[in-house]
């Protein structure tokens, strides 16, 4: 039972090792802006993405593999641990970083540059144009509308769970086998963005 758990435990390790160098690959090729950022539509819920940035939950997360990492870093004196322990202060970064977020969303279709329905009083606003007599996405009390709902694009439960930062970054491996990175930049430019796009090169 134990040399079974000591080859689970080292296959866990490799892996994370693996994930960062991916997640850096990535990050590398594909560019992200903080402009980026703020003009882009999330299928998913943003505030749960702001939970893993920012949110107790984020720094709790972060905080806990940065102290594994470090440990490992400091405590273990060989070339080896430093490595993944830095590896998994890396995957901390990745999973608690909204560009990175956004980034593996417009990986996988779930967050555009742009609208994904233009007709709306935050997607004019976002792109610079009148909005008078347009609707809003968001009810009084903060919550998506009825209307909204009814004509956005949706995801489903599978898909909501795979759009969680951690998790994104942890099966992006499988992801970049069949990824088509000129595609992702080529949609990053076009997706219905009505204003001069200028794009700061912003590796991680």
């Amino acid at each position: 039972m134990k040399p079974l758990m000591n080859v689970t435990v080292i296959l866990v390790l490799l892996y994370t090792v693996f994930c960062a160098v991916m997640n850096i690959y990535v990050a590398y090729m594909i560019p992200v802006s903080f402009f980026d950022l703020e003009n882009s539509s999330w299928l998913f819920s943003y505030s749960m993405v702001t939970r893993f940035t920012s949110g107790s939950l984020g720094v709790a997360l972060a905080s806990l593999l940065i102290i594994i990492g470090f440990s490992l870093c400091l405590l273990v004196r060989d070339i080896r641990s430093f490595i993944i322990g830095l590896c998994i202060c890396l995957m901390a970064y990745f999973a608690t970083s909204e560009l990175h977020a956004a980034r593996l969303g417009y990986i996988n279709n779930m967050v555009k540059i742009g609208c994904y329905v233009e007709d709306t009083v935050e997607c004019n606003r976002m792109l610079g144009v009148p909005f008078k007599g347009k609707m809003s996405m968001y009810t009084d009390t903060g919550e998506k509308s009825t209307w909204y709902v009814g004509v956005a694009p949706k995801l489903t439960t599978i898909e909501t769970l795979y759009s969680l930062p951690l998790v994104m970054c942890a099966l992006l491996p499988f992801k970049v086998l069949e990824l088509d990175i000129e595609s992702v930049l080529s949609k990053m430019k076009r997706q219905g963005f009505k204003v001069k796009v200028v794009k700061k090169r912003n590796t991680f």
